[in-house]
């Protein structure tokens, strides 16, 4: 694949100065979905509406939330500082908590952060949909793992 100027030059401006500017990550954002072969969505989001609604793709084939991207992009831009300053005896860096990192006292070590955005909106997460013909009870899968049910008993 071949990609224009702006992307390789977004591309390699990663990792040159401690703060990531916004023109960087539009053109990481555009990466994405040159990646993906869009040439009529501009954003990941509407990316990822447009493969979930029309099934093109699911689950783990789908790009990332711009959240989860954002992330993405500023591990990205921290390693890649690492790495040009690894020739330097001690170099100067940032907190990786700056650029999606968490520190995890527990185990002393970082980790990447996934996602700042929920999954899905708060409306969906609580609905909860079952099989039960008469209300929850017995082996309801609703009752297993001790979350209430909606009022949609029998509809799948």
């Amino acid at each position: 694949m071949s990609y224009d100027d702006e992307i390789l030059d977004a591309l390699a401006r990663l990792g040159n100065d401690n703060d990531l500017s916004s023109d960087v990550c539009s053109q990481m954002e555009r990466y994405v979905w040159v990646l993906y072969r869009s040439k009529i969505h501009t954003t990941v989001k509407e990316l990822r509406w447009f493969l979930f609604s029309n099934r093109t793709a699911e689950g783990e084939n789908l790009p990332p939330t711009s959240g989860s991207l954002d992330l993405h992009i500023q591990r990205a831009h921290y390693i890649d500082m690492i790495w040009k300053k690894a020739d330097k005896n001690h170099p100067c860096l940032p907190a990786p908590a700056e650029f999606g990192w968490t520190f995890d006292a527990c185990s002393s070590h970082f980790s990447a952060v996934r996602c700042v955005n929920p999954p899905a909106r708060d409306a969906i997460l609580h609905l909860i949909k079952c099989r039960c013909k008469s209300g929850c009870e017995g082996r309801c899968s609703c009752l297993k793992n001790n979350i209430p049910c909606t009022e949609l008993y029998g509809i799948l």
